[in-house]
């Protein structure tokens, strides 16, 4: 915001970066309840796996390249992000609402910053269906408010038609930004019409957050809503993966694709540990492979991974990495945080979502590999040349995702200890 005054677009990715690096190590400070603010462990950990995400989309996302982000894009970024950290402490309807605006108004304008036909109709789309479930949401919050008379989420004395109907208007709303089925429509356009770098932000830092926020929700009124919860996740595990079966298109299909990881997310349900090791995995990993699409789009001006092994094999081998972490095979962090998860299930005696979680992990492999195998056929488009730093980082993010699968017993134990 302040750039064009004083003039700091060269360093506003560094201040950027500064001022996220600042906000991690204040995580370390422990804070009391601030009246509607309640600060928890378990919210300190999202916050955290958000703001490291953050971090690494600035990194990796903000040098100077093509289609870089711009210094007011880091403002919006960072105005998202606060929105995204407010749904981690909020247990009051209030500051959840802001918190949702916040996160959602500066995607409506990224989503149109490529300035195509593509981004504008991404950004519409976006605007027009997050606005109808932000009035959904605040109908919701008046049916509750009227039965049980507090802003503050809780399941006592929530006993009527109207209050079960406020609490289930909610739900949807907030079912709406982690993007489960039904309530996912808006999604394969929008990741597919917005610039790589902000698509890359929706599908880790905004889904972080709304993900956040709904199992909390979930945990609250568990007693009332479960079967349907488990109807949406077992619903988005499947639809998802069937939907991804059929794109061509890479972010379109990590679109339908973080529909169904967004199901097996829900189903970690009250598992804090489980649910926020899925998230490391899944947005390391997503990252990681927009990642390796921004670098082709640089020199390409397309997304195309079509021949990426004959073109450039460093890239190439990053993007598998991140393909089979999302597939969900050993001995990479997708792995083992999809294990947790049946794990889990198997110990409630959830067996409809656990065998519905297998076979749609089985439907995964198959549309995670399928890009692999594009990017082995024969190719007919220019090499990609990429500096060594560029190497330098993909290896470094390949060895985190790797070393969270290989060790897994020390990050899951420890955030079991700490959470």
């Amino acid at each position: 915001m302040v750039s064009p005054i004083f003039k700091v677009d060269r360093y506003a990715t560094w201040i950027t970066l500064t001022g996220i690096i600042l906000a991690i190590l204040g995580m370390m400070v422990s804070l009391p309840e601030m009246g509607i603010l309640r600060f928890t462990s378990g919210g300190n950990w999202w916050s955290s796996v958000i703001l490291t995400s953050v971090l690494l989309i600035v990194a990796l996302f903000g040098p100077a390249q093509k289609n870089s982000l711009q210094s007011n894009h880091y403002a919006l970024i960072i105005f998202s992000t606060v929105g995204a950290l407010l749904l981690t402490c909020s247990h009051h309807l209030s500051v959840l609402f802001l918190g949702i605006e916040i996160l959602s108004i500066p995607l409506f304008v990224l989503a149109a910053k490529s300035r195509s036909d593509r981004g504008y109709e991404a950004a519409l789309k976006y605007f027009i269906l997050g606005a109808f479930s932000s009035a959904v949401f605040i109908f919701g919050v008046g049916l509750y408010y009227g039965e049980a008379a507090t802003l503050i989420l809780n399941s006592n004395g929530i006993n009527s038609n109207l209050g079960q109907l406020g609490v289930l208007l909610m739900g949807i709303a907030l079912a709406f930004k982690v993007g489960l089925v039904p309530f996912h429509f808006w999604a394969p356009d929008v990741y597919d019409g917005a610039p790589t770098a902000v698509t890359a932000f929706m599908t880790t830092v905004a889904k972080l957050g709304a993900m956040a926020v709904f199992l909390q929700f979930i945990e609250i009124f568990t007693t009332t809503w479960e079967p349907i919860v488990f109807t949406l996740a077992v619903s988005s595990i499947l639809v998802g993966g069937l939907g991804a079966l059929s794109q061509s298109s890479p972010k379109r299909m990590m679109a339908y694709g973080s529909i169904a990881q967004a199901g097996y997310w829900v189903l970690a349900g009250s598992n804090l540990t489980a649910a926020v090791y899925f998230g490391i995995a899944y947005s390391i990993a997503a990252i990681l492979f927009f990642w390796v699409l921004r670098q082709i789009e640089c020199v390409t001006d397309s997304e195309s991974i079509v021949g990426l092994w004959q073109r450039n094999k460093v890239l190439a081998a990053i993007a598998m990495v991140s393909l089979f972490s999302m597939a969900g095979f050993p001995p990479f962090a997708g792995f083992f945080a999809k294990y947790w998860i049946l794990q889990e299930l198997v110990q409630t005696q959830s067996m409809v979502q656990f065998y519905a979680a297998l076979i749609g992990a089985i439907i995964g492999i198959v549309y995670y590999l399928k890009p692999i195998r594009v990017m082995f056929s024969d190719q007919t488009e220019s090499k990609i040349i990429t500096t060594p730093l560029t190497v330098v980082i993909g290896i470094l993010l390949v060895f985190s995702i790797i070393l969270a699968g290989v060790l897994p017993l020390i990050p899951y134990r420890a955030l079991h200890w700490m959470i």
